[in-house]
């Protein structure tokens, strides 16, 4: 599993688009790329980390995972399972980067098939002439292309290392598809192995130089042996060609002439060949090498070939080390191979983390934006004025009232406080096949019939997740009439109708439903498969009453949750047993951490006819269901954590629950909405989830 790579499908939208997100750690690609950058890690880390700034992408791959049918496949008891299926791997896009940056590109099919990738940002404006230059494409002429895949670098974490890249795949034109997963492969450059080389290269010419130099200091011709000196010539020649005048105790052996010398060159390669192998070099190595060559009184050959031995030994010691395969008695060999080699070019792929079973028929939530699709772009004033919104219509003041009298002083003023709202959203619209019902005008202005739908839509998911792998899909606008279809009722005369009883009087879920709608339904059945037969004679009659009575009851079978409030009682704070009072009393909750939408169920405002509750009202309890208590809680992704070594682990990410004081930063923010409970206060969800689309969130500073 690559520690640099991650690709995480993040949500889906109503048109049928796919979006992921794949994090790239550039710091540790090489040591999953790079034999020798594994070496050098574990050798010299000090080094590693500089040569590690200089890996870069230069290319890359995305395909396609897709499942279109599922296999037969039976156990040894002829038992018939769904666990294989058919798939194939598709190429959707090629990566292309400049400067080390993820250039946007989409993928397009031209009406003739053929592949096309153009920067959407280029496109030139123009009406269509019947030619296709594809290096000057107009808007027009990809208006009549098929989307494919777009992918781009958003901005996010960058100064740590690591890269964002957004892929959205478009699958409007693969209605068959059951599932889709991905795969990443991206070519990298690192400088590791050529490195290596170099210092390596240099040490051999070096090794060949001081051996050289090594046999002229052994003839009668520059030392006298008697003397065990230079000769004068010899070693003034030398000393001039550096620059050297004086003892070398009161010479700069760093100037730029000595070390250019083939002399300097030899200290040099020595230096660099030992960092290879530990961090820890005295500095004074390259003096020290130079002052033990150079032709002064202090020198002798033998000293000469101690230092000569010194350089083949220290390209040994790296060759066995690395790997390289030579040793200095055959060097010229392995560098007139890998010296030729300017590009070495490493991949690295990544599969996304889970498969993603693609709907065949649009019912979920949006909750960022009505307009907006994909990945929402906000600045954080449009954020600001999303949760003053969701305020106005689910929160518009908290004030525990005189009944609040069992909480101490700084428990109301936790109650009172909204710190956390920038935290939770309930939907700011529901999608069911083509309609989309919008909540902006709040609870009360809600398509209560839509509602009923939706909800009755749920409940058939719900029951079908059970019975079938993949659930089968209906035709695009005909989804309530045919899920309606499904259940298997029978409406008889009712005895009492239902909106008929007082709104005070509980529903038991479990009371025999016979005594409201009639002794010859079947919807008393045990059985819940049965209750999803024909439901489109119901509508088709256009009999609300026998709608509201359906809808009431099937979601109270099907979604449901043990634990859910059944009464506005349950939460109000004047009740004494109330489930607000007993878990403050018991210091059984965080006050401050209660979403603001619960609260104000709570008090006196959310409900102040007492006659009336809510909750058990026919209408008002559906829609509350789907607002008011549907809580979803927006994290934002602040960054990763790290491994044993120190490095970042995109693998880990690190999220915090969206504050004000993230808002008031320049930075970027990707956030994510996910599914919220407070159990303790019977908010619990449905049994079967519904989709949330376009789930993430990009906030501008």
């Amino acid at each position: 599993m690559s520690k640099s790579l991650v690709f995480n499908i993040e949500t889906q939208t109503e048109d049928r688009e796919v979006i992921s997100l794949c994090f790239v750690n550039e710091n540790t690609i090489a040591l999953e790329t790079s034999q020798v950058a594994r070496i050098l890690f574990k050798r010299n880390r000090p080094l590693f980390d500089r040569i590690n700034s200089s890996t870069k992408m230069h290319g890359g791959t995305l395909y396609r995972q897709e499942i279109v049918k599922s296999k037969a496949n039976n156990t040894r008891l002829y038992t018939s399972l769904d666990n294989k299926f058919d798939s194939n791997e598709r190429e959707i896009s090629q990566l292309f980067f400049e400067n080390n940056i993820l250039k946007r590109q989409v993928r397009a099919i031209t009406q003739q098939g053929r592949k096309v990738d153009y920067d959407p940002t280029k496109l030139l404006d123009g009406t269509l002439s019947g030619f296709l230059d594809f290096d000057n494409l107009t808007v027009d002429d990809v208006d009549n292309m098929t989307k494919v895949c777009e992918v781009e670098e958003i901005s996010l974490f960058e100064n740590i290392g690591v890269k964002t890249f957004m892929i959205t795949d478009n699958l409007k034109e693969k209605r068959s598809l059951l599932k889709v997963g991905y795969r990443i492969e991206l070519n990298v450059d690192t400088d590791f192995r050529e490195y290596i080389n170099l210092v390596m290269s240099r040490l051999d010419k070096s090794i060949t130089f001081m051996t050289s130099y090594l046999t002229q200091t052994q003839t009668v011709s520059f030392y006298d042996n008697k003397t065990m000196t230079f000769k004068k010539t010899f070693s003034d020649s030398i000393m001039n060609d550096l620059g050297i005048t004086s003892d070398l105790t009161s010479v700069n052996l760093g100037n730029q002439q000595i070390k250019n010398s083939e002399f300097g060159q030899a200290a040099l390669s020595y230096y660099n060949a030992l960092l290879l192998l530990t961090p820890n070099v005295d500095k004074e190595v390259y003096g020290k090498f130079l002052k033990s060559v150079l032709p002064t009184s202090r020198t002798t050959p033998a000293i000469i070939s101690e230092a000569v031995m010194s350089l083949a030994k220290a390209y040994d010691r790296v060759s066995k080390v690395y790997a390289l395969g030579k040793s200095s008695s055959n060097r010229a060999e392995k560098f007139s191979k890998v010296g030729s080699v300017k590009h070495i070019e490493n991949k690295i792929q990544v599969f996304s983390s889970e498969n993603l079973t693609l709907e065949a028929e649009v019912l979920g939530y949006s909750l960022f934006s009505s307009t907006q699709k994909g990945l929402n772009k906000f600045s954080t004033a449009d954020y600001k004025t999303r949760f003053a919104l969701e305020q106005a219509k689910y929160y518009p003041n908290i004030e525990p009232e005189a009944s609040s009298g069992f909480m101490t002083p700084s428990e109301r003023s936790q109650f009172s406080r909204i710190d956390n709202a920038p935290a939770f959203v309930t939907p700011i619209a529901m999608m069911l096949g083509d309609r989309r019902a919008s909540t902006n005008r709040g609870m009360r202005n809600m398509d209560v019939d839509f509602i009923r739908q939706f909800r009755l839509a749920k409940s058939s998911r719900a029951q079908r997740a059970g019975s079938e792998s993949y659930p089968t899909g209906v035709s695009r606008g005909r989804l309530s009439n045919d899920i309606m279809s499904e259940f298997n009722i029978q409406i008889g005369r009712p005895q009492r109708a239902i909106l008929s009883r007082s709104t005070e009087q509980e529903i038991d879920p479990l009371i025999e439903v016979e005594k409201y709608i009639g002794d010859s339904s079947t919807f008393s059945t045990n059985n819940p498969t049965a209750l999803l037969k024909s439901f489109r004679r119901i509508l088709s009659r256009e009999d609300r009453r026998v709608l509201s009575i359906v809808s009431d009851i099937v979601p109270r079978r099907f979604l449901r949750q043990n634990g859910a409030i059944r009464s506005i009682r349950q939460l109000s704070m004047s009740n004494p047993n109330s489930l607000i009072r007993r878990t403050v009393t018991a210091q059984a909750i965080d006050l401050a951490s209660i979403p603001p939408q619960i609260k104000y169920m709570c008090t006196q405002a959310f409900a102040p006819n007492p006659e009336s509750d809510p909750i058990q009202n026919s209408e008002s309890s559906q829609i509350i269901e789907e607002t008011q208590k549907n809580l979803f809680l927006v994290r934002a992704l602040m960054g990763f954590g790290r491994d044993v070594e120190g490095f970042i682990d995109v693998r880990q990410p690190i999220y915090e629950d969206m504050a004000m004081d993230m808002l008031g930063t320049n930075g970027s923010i990707l956030a994510k909405a996910f599914d919220y409970e407070v159990p303790e206060l019977g908010i619990v969800k449905d049994k079967f989830a519904a989709t949330i689309y376009s789930n993430l969130i990009y906030i501008r500073g």
